[in-house]
């Protein structure tokens, strides 16, 4: 779990201080691939305590979209 909180915060960090310069509101979309239940998965735990940080911190000028169990993967028979 600490490698996956290290990056979501290095993440968070680097989009906070980047918002003066995009004058913009934006969606960042984090994804994975384990349950949406943050009692058993620290994917969902850590992903949902990125999306306070960032939130929170940009004054709502940034929103968190958290994709659990893989939503966003398209299946392979689609690539053939």
């Amino acid at each position: 779990m600490k490698p996956i909180a290290s990056a979501l915060f290095a993440t968070a960090l680097t989009a906070i201080t980047a918002l003066p310069a995009w004058a913009q509101s934006v969606t960042i979309t984090v994804a994975h691939e384990e349950p949406a239940d943050t009692a058993t998965s620290a994917a969902h735990m850590s992903a949902t305590v990125f999306k306070s940080m960032v939130e929170g911190l940009s004054n709502g000028d940034m929103a968190v979209d958290i994709q659990p169990q893989a939503r966003l993967v398209i299946s392979a028979s689609a690539w053939n």
